[in-house]
């Protein structure tokens, strides 16, 4: 927090005559929750996965590498369809943000100029400026939440499918005596393992 009011204080004040003080809050707010989010919860989580999968894959590989090398395939193609989707929702989630910043600018300029809005009156008016915004962030956040659970829907689809391949796979290759039930089961433990992780 210290580096970041120092940036604010070190700011032109030609950036505060062309941006208002409730964008600058805003960005405070939001902004740095968001960065601080990823750092504390995603940044470990990604390291701990990529630990995880190293831990699972290899017993998977070693029990039957041929039925691991095609569930590493689909997870991978499943990870690049789902950061072209996160591409979208990153999209959407900056529009949120920004109509979440001219939200903070319309309730700093209600509660800056408290006076003046009774002094003449004007609380009609700001009202319906406040309900244009709000109605502006729940679009977004809508259309955003549209993103996720096409995103959930399409994971839960996903692992479906990967599920009745490892099994339609694994039954073919026990019948076609290349492996045997205990190295499914074996794999598949350890892809669910791998999965709730």
């Amino acid at each position: 927090c210290k580096a970041l009011y120092h940036k604010f204080s070190s700011l032109p004040v030609d950036y505060y005559e062309k941006n208002h003080s409730g964008h600058a809050l805003s960005l405070f707010e939001n902004d740095t929750w968001i960065v601080a989010t990823i750092f504390m919860r995603h940044f470990r989580r990604t390291i701990a996965s990529f630990a995880t999968i190293i831990v699972y894959l290899i017993p998977m590989f070693v029990f039957d590498y041929r039925i691991t090398s095609v569930i590493l395939i689909l997870n991978v193609l499943t990870l690049i369809v789902n950061t072209n989707i996160s591409k979208k929702l990153k999209l959407t989630t900056k529009e949120v943000q920004g109509q979440l910043s001219n939200m903070t600018v319309i309730i700093a300029n209600i509660i800056g100029g408290i006076s003046i809005i009774r002094m003449y009156q004007m609380g009609h008016q700001i009202i319906e400026t406040f309900k244009k915004s709000n109605q502006e962030i729940s679009k977004y956040n809508l259309k955003n939440n549209r993103v996720v659970a096409f995103l959930s829907a399409y994971n839960f689809m996903i692992s479906m499918c990967n599920i009745m391949v490892f099994v339609l796979l694994g039954s073919l290759m026990v019948k076609w005596r290349l492996t045997t039930y205990g190295n499914i089961i074996a794999i598949m433990s350890l892809q669910t393992a791998l999965d709730t992780n």
